[in-house]
Order: structure tokens, then C-alpha cells, then sequence
């Protein structure tokens, strides 16, 4: 089973990266990365999964959204930010059989998960989202905990972004300044 693939190996219908049920091995969670610009969309139809989007990098997003009892389209702008390196960022919690179309200027990451139920669409404003430190010494990362069950009530995955500074460990890794957003799917 291959972990490590090149840049542009994941590409797919227009993102940078898709880790789905295509990826040998992966089935639980999802995650999908994009570079938008002026006039471009991304559209992901609605389905059985929950997703999350945010803005890893750029001025912010349009978020258009519909469930399939709605004949019109919501509309939620999230302010986006300079990097993942400089705080939180907006968020937008979207339930199951929900169709979504993105917009705006930047990188968006969308983390899903196959879902039991529908829940409730939720913006979670970047001032809203619980930071914390964890570890210690060099252990310590930085955790945004905006999609953990205490924050959100979504019915399958959890999701949360983590800094860990250059030359700190996370887990069995020892790093140089990196972020990732963990996409889990509780059982």
C-alpha cells in the first residue's frame, strides 16, 4: 500500500489533491485541496458524505449550498487568511445530500466523511474556534479544534487542524513547521 505519492499524483476533476475511496486503502474520510482563482468553481454534487470547508491560504471564500428539499441556493462568505500559519480561518459545516459550489480567491481544503444522518449546515466563525497547545517541550503543536463533537455536532467525522513548529515532534514525526488537518470518522 503506497502513503507517500508526488505532487500532482492525487489530482483529480480540477484539484490539486483527492484522497477518497480511489486511494487504495482509504474509505472513512476524504480530503480535497484547490487552487482558486477569478471565475474558477468547484462543484461537488450532494452525497452521502458531511464536509467541512475552509480556506487553507487566500482573501476568502463563497460558499453556496443546497440540500435537496431547497429550491434555491444559501449563500455563506467565509473570510479566508494569509496562510495556515496565521491563525484560524472561517468554516463551513455542511450535512449530508448537499450539493456545494465554491468560489473566491486561494487554496480551499473540503474534509468529508460518509455520514449516518443529516445534520444542520453551521458557519463557525475563525474567532469561534477553540485554539489549544498540546504537549509540551519540543511535543508542542498547535490544535484548532473547530470540528471536534464539543463544537460541532456532525454526525460522523472529527476534524481538526494542527501546527507543529520546526523541530518539534508530533507523533513519530520530527517536523519543520508543518500543518495538517486530521479528518477521523467516528464509528
Amino acid at each position: 500500500m503506497t502513503w507517500f505519492f508526488k505532487s500532482g499524483e492525487l489530482a483529480k476533476d480540477g484539484w490539486d489533491t483527492v484522497v477518497d475511496g480511489s486511494v487504495p486503502g482509504w474509505r472513512h474520510t476524504g480530503l480535497r485541496v484547490g487552487k482558486l482563482d477569478e471565475g474558477r468553481v468547484f462543484e461537488l454534487p450532494a452525497t452521502d458524505e458531511e464536509r467541512i470547508v475552509f480556506a487553507l491560504e487566500g482573501d476568502g471564500l463563497t460558499v453556496e449550498y443546497r440540500s435537496a428539499s431547497q429550491n434555491e441556493f444559501s449563500i455563506q462568505q467565509l473570510v479566508g487568511r494569509e496562510s495556515v500559519f496565521h491563525g484560524t480561518t472561517d468554516l463551513m459545516y455542511l450535512p449530508r445530500d448537499t450539493e456545494v459550489r465554491i468560489s473566491g480567491s486561494g487554496r480551499v481544503a473540503v474534509g468529508s466523511a460518509p455520514a449516518t444522518e443529516a445534520k444542520w449546515p453551521k458557519f463557525i466563525a475563525a474567532d469561534s474556534v477553540p485554539v489549544f497547545i498540546r504537549g509540551a517541550g519540543r511535543s508542542s503543536r498547535q490544535v484548532h479544534n473547530f470540528g471536534v463533537p464539543e463544537e460541532l455536532d456532525a454526525s460522523r467525522f472529527i476534524v481538526v487542524e494542527v501546527i507543529v513548529p520546526a523541530g518539534n515532534w508530533s507523533g513519530e514525526l520530527r517536523t519543520s513547521t508543518t500543518t495538517s488537518c486530521l479528518v477521523s470518522s467516528r464509528t
